[in-house]
């Protein structure tokens, strides 16, 4: 192929590793020149830096609820904590670095920029790695966007985050009329008042035809523009769509439930917006969003009602997402859930911030369907030692990865079951902040075999003490990150949790202010 043998050309005057970093940066989605680069770096005896290369490609090749990545986030974070400034040197001017960067695919690709750093230093930042992703800080000056605006940079990133950027919608369409943005595919401008005018822009510009992933939120979008979305043809690779906190109502509702233009959509979030029952059930009927895998409704007044019509729904069979959290959900409407068509797909599923009680756990382990959860999220819901035990009964728990069950008020009676479950699933992460546990829920965690595999635990603001805490710090092999502040432990109990993060057993600990006992 012709690019091959320009491949070889260039290589022929460049040495090795120089020839491979410019492939890499002209041809970003190709991950065999980053395998090939790890080869060379291996080479040349740069083995963690290699490692990395691989590592994150694997990782990125991975679902999010793969059990495959544990061992490989794990090593990832020991490398970046090993290397990661060394890495970074050569981004650095006078000792500092010029901006925030995220690792990804193995290079330093993902940059948070103020709009000075990025026009002093943007060329030759970007000459030494593949760039990916970009976000300015605050671009309210006139005269800086301008000239941001001039720079080709801006048509070689995949991702551009302009969200609370303070830009106008005057400077966001003069953007679009300068630059191509021939790479783009990803388009975040949260919190920007684009309104109409804004989207009706975007919508125009050829940047549309590409787009896969375009979040919205708090950009005052409704009604007309809501409508101008859904009719727009330019849409057809669109899979994710954020249109949170923009006060849709049930006409927005209708909108997309019509829209022909959005084959590819598979994660539509509406969170915080004014959906009632009526508007849900429009959304919920809709044929036209039978490929959607993820659906995000937090924080919206569905009610009862409104849950009831979204179960009651034949269209929306391949969700594998539901985000409920804070929608007023009773305990009939998680027992008609549970009969749901879709219910058996589902793998994430927030019902956070509901207070549905003992009884609405009771309803979902009686349901008729058992989904295979994954992340499952049921925070700050009224839920005591009974719930708990009830929950451990389920056998939807036996996949589950995630557990969030903040703010309840599950004691060491309770936690006991639950965990020691012969349903309780392959935890990597559990977070219990702000429940009595006390001592012996810390005892509880200490002797429970999972916790040799979770990565993440949270305990704070959960009562206890130091003879939980001298029992759990004992127990703990390795911990990606533990959270126990504002609990009842003393000076000791602290100096010997932060002697287990020196020596490598705690990857990042928080354990802030105590309270009195």
């Amino acid at each position: 192929m012709e690019w091959k043998r320009a491949i070889r050309r260039r290589r022929s005057i460049m040495s090795s590793g120089e020839g491979l970093l410019l492939d890499i940066i002209e041809n970003p989605g190709d991950d065999c020149l980053r395998r090939i680069y790890a080869d060379w770096l291996d080479d040349e005896g740069q083995h963690d830096r290699a490692e990395l290369v691989r590592v994150q490609l694997d990782l990125a090749a991975l679902d999010d609820d793969d059990p495959r990545r544990d061992p490989l986030q794990q090593r990832e974070g020991q490398l970046l904590r090993r290397h990661q400034t060394e890495w970074l040197e050569p981004f650095t001017v006078r000792g500092e670095r010029v901006g925030w960067v995220h690792f990804h695919r193995g290079f330093p690709s993902q940059w948070v920029l103020d709009v000075p750093a990025f026009l002093c230093h943007g060329e030759a930042i970007f000459s030494r790695t593949p760039l990916s992703s970009l976000r300015f800080g605050d671009l309210s000056s006139e005269v800086l966007v301008d000239q941001l605006w001039q720079s080709p940079i801006l048509d070689r990133v995949e991702e551009l985050n302009l969200e609370g950027s303070n830009l106008s919608v005057w400077n966001f369409v003069k953007l679009l009329q300068h630059r191509p943005l021939s790479q783009l595919r990803r388009l975040t401008l949260n919190k920007l008042p684009i309104g109409h005018m804004g989207l009706s822009a975007l919508l125009r510009h050829p940047i549309s035809l590409r787009l896969n992933a375009l979040s919205l939120i708090h950009c005052d979008v409704r009604g007309n523009a809501i409508e101008e979305l859904c009719a727009c043809p330019n849409l057809g690779e669109l899979v994710t769509l954020d249109l949170g906190e923009n006060q849709l109502g049930a006409i927005d509702m209708q909108f997309l439930g019509s829209a022909r233009h959005l084959p590819a959509l598979r994660e539509l979030k509406l969170n915080g917006n004014r959906i009632g029952p009526t508007a849900v059930r429009d959304l919920a009927q809709s044929s036209r969003l039978r490929a959607l895998e993820a659906l995000h409704l937090g924080f919206n007044p569905l009610g009862s009602d409104g849950v009831e019509e979204l179960a009651r729904t034949s269209c929306l069979t391949q969700l594998d997402t539901l985000d409920l959290s804070h929608t007023n959900v009773s305990v009939g409407a998680t027992a008609a859930l549970s009969r749901a068509a879709f219910f058996p797909r589902l793998r994430r599923f927030d019902l956070s911030g509901n207070q549905i009680g003992g009884d609405a756990i009771s309803a979902l382990v009686r349901g008729q369907h058992v989904a295979p959860l994954t992340f499952l999220d049921l925070s700050d819901n009224d839920l005591d030692d009974d719930a708990a035990r009830t929950l451990g009964t389920w056998s939807g728990l036996s996949r589950l990865r995630r557990l969030v069950l903040s703010r309840n008020r599950i004691r060491a009676h309770g936690l006991r079951p639950l965990l020691f479950s012969p349903f309780m699933g392959p935890l990597i992460e559990l977070r219990l902040n702000q429940n009595p546990l006390g001592d012996m829920g810390g005892q509880v965690l200490a002797r429970w075999s999972g916790l040799k595999r979770l990565h993440l635990l949270e305990v704070a603001h959960s009562r206890i003490g130091d003879v939980g805490a001298s029992e759990l710090v004992d127990a703990i092999n390795r911990l990606d990150w533990l959270n126990i502040r504002e609990n009842q432990m003393s000076s000791t109990s602290v100096q010997r949790l932060n002697e287990a993060a020196d020596t490598g057993r705690i990857g990042q600990l928080d354990c802030g202010d105590q309270l009195e006992a």
